[in-house]
């Protein structure tokens, strides 16, 4: 366990060793940090703050605005949050991967349009983090469909439909999703797409289309890639409450077809189940449909642990017996 001290230093080696500089540039930028740490460990709490933000907005050395930038994560004020969001246009990739990863932690609905625009950074590095902080303020504000829908359509990319085929090995449309209990919610159906679709759009190499996006000319472009193209369908199979004396819980389990775009034959089926917990509350339906959408999502994160494998194994399946390959069945389940 790192103590506090040791922590900025522990996040700038990281940071450093994620943008390949290693050896004394990763020294120098924990140094920076330390540096920046000390500066304002001096101070009051507000006094820090300011001094960071100061740093982060006007220091020379891109380490040193990068390490402010990571120690502003322990702040959670407008002026803190508006500035890593500005420092999100940094022209050092070190200092917006940075900023980024403190909008994970102290970001709020207002971070979402800075942190989609830094989903598709050219540095990977910096589109990952901003990914991975638009997941966590997605998290921290469960049932906020704003929120929840950018998180998924910044992991599936907003890149023309020709750019995320140009570095394809693999090609899947996001097919139909159905809600299959008896109350037939559309709001689910709609979040199980889009978690289904995020899913997605973390596996290497796999361009994630919508059924519009299939037009004459991407599928030229996918011809003359020779890819082929599969389908995922959802379905929502149940969502069960169970209430106790002194707690709320709501299990969903779901299914995700994996098919032939052309033939609609069946390569695979992935299944998830989880469960979602909380003390009751007075509000109990409104409760009941939050536990539902968290629980939803990490049935969706179950059923697609396997997703990668089963669209591997489909791509092989289509090489050798294109016409009926046999069905391979994946499942998982969490609690």
């Amino acid at each position: 366990m790192l103590s506090r001290r040791r922590q900025p230093r522990y996040v700038a080696w990281c940071v450093a060793g994620l943008l390949g500089t290693t050896g004394g540039a990763a020294a120098d930028t924990a140094n920076a940090q330390d540096a920046a740490s000390d500066e304002a460990v001096a101070q009051s709490s507000s006094t820090q703050e300011g001094v960071l933000v100061r740093m982060l907005a006007g220091a020379k050395s891109f380490r040193v605005r990068a390490s402010a930038a990571m120690s502003l994560a322990r702040f959670d004020s407008s002026d803190v949050v508006i500035a890593l969001e500005g420092a999100l246009s940094d022209r050092h990739p070190a200092v917006r991967a940075a900023a980024a990863n403190s909008l994970a932690k102290n970001g709020s609905r207002r971070s979402v349009s800075s942190l989609r625009s830094a989903a598709s950074d050219r540095t990977a590095t910096v589109a990952t983090a901003a990914k991975a902080a638009l997941q966590a303020i997605a998290s921290r504000h469960s049932g906020d469909r704003s929120v929840e829908k950018a998180a998924a359509e910044a992991e599936m990319g907003n890149k023309s439909a020709l750019a995320r085929l140009r570095r394809a090995q693999y090609v899947v449309v996001l097919g139909e999703m159905h809600d299959r209990t008896p109350s037939r919610s559309r709001e689910l159906s709609e979040l199980l797409g889009e978690h289904v679709g995020a899913a997605l759009g973390r596996i290497d190499r796999v361009a994630v289309l919508r059924p519009h996006e299939l037009t004459e000319e991407t599928r030229e472009e996918i011809s003359k890639k020779k890819l082929a193209v599969l389908k995922l369908e959802g379905n929502l199979q149940s969502v069960q409450p169970v209430l106790s004396a002194s707690e709320r819980r709501v299990r969903c389990e779901v299914s995700v077809l994996l098919l032939d775009e052309g033939t609609g034959a069946l390569r695979s089926m992935m299944r998830g189940a989880a469960s979602a917990v909380g003390q009751r509350t007075g509000n109990g339906i409104a409760q009941e449909k939050e536990l539902a959408r968290k629980a939803l999502r990490s049935a969706v994160q179950t059923a697609m642990s396997t997703a990668s494998e089963a669209i591997r194994r489909a791509e092989k399946a289509n090489e050798s017996t294109p016409e009926g390959p046999e069905t391979a069945m994946l499942s998982g389940r969490a609690r």
